[in-house]
């Protein structure tokens, strides 16, 4: 049990990490588009 809620913790955490990545990756295209 403990280990298998350890498991999902870990996937949440990576599922948030690449969303996060994401929305930064476009905001700073949209930064840098505007900028040229």
């Amino acid at each position: 049990m403990d280990s298998r809620f350890r498991g999902s913790d870990h996937a949440q955490g990576l599922r948030i990490r690449l969303v996060s990545r994401g929305v930064w990756t476009r905001a700073f295209a949209r930064v840098a588009g505007s900028n040229v």
